[in-house]
């Protein structure tokens, strides 16, 4: 799951960049940081959904009804893709996370594939 400020469709989705939520310095200098939006790069950025709205041990409880039933059905595509959309209507009504570069509300959700060597997206599910 990530996340942006932007609707994105899926050829723009593709390809972007996944910033994970330690991205403040304390990752390896190969791994994308919040650095990367001020290096003049005009990559999509997106970000890790998963760590900032689930994390390994803590969801908002807004959230949680929705974790456990995508969870109980064993994270089947299409349960994912129910959680992924309960996600993207809590952003748009809480606007709880500000985009600190700009200021911009991060609004949507989507749930996509991620290559875990260049933390870029692969794939969009739908």
């Amino acid at each position: 799951i990530v996340l942006s400020p932007d609707t994105l469709d899926e050829a723009s989705l593709v390809g972007a960049l996944v910033i994970p939520k330690c991205a403040n310095g304390e990752l390896g200098a190969d791994e994308p940081s919040v650095n990367h939006l001020h290096s003049g790069r005009h990559d999509v950025i997106v970000y890790d959904g998963w760590e900032q709205v689930v994390g390994e041990t803590l969801v908002f409880p807004e959230l949680l009804p929705h974790l456990l039933t995508a969870l109980e059905e064993g994270g089947q595509p299409k349960a994912m893709l129910e959680f992924t959309k309960a996600i993207d209507e809590w952003l748009c009504s809480s606007q709880r996370f500000v985009e600190i570069s700009t200021g911009r509300t991060v609004q949507y959700a989507y749930l996509v594939s991620v290559d875990v060597d260049t933390n870029r997206v692969l794939s969009l599910y739908r």
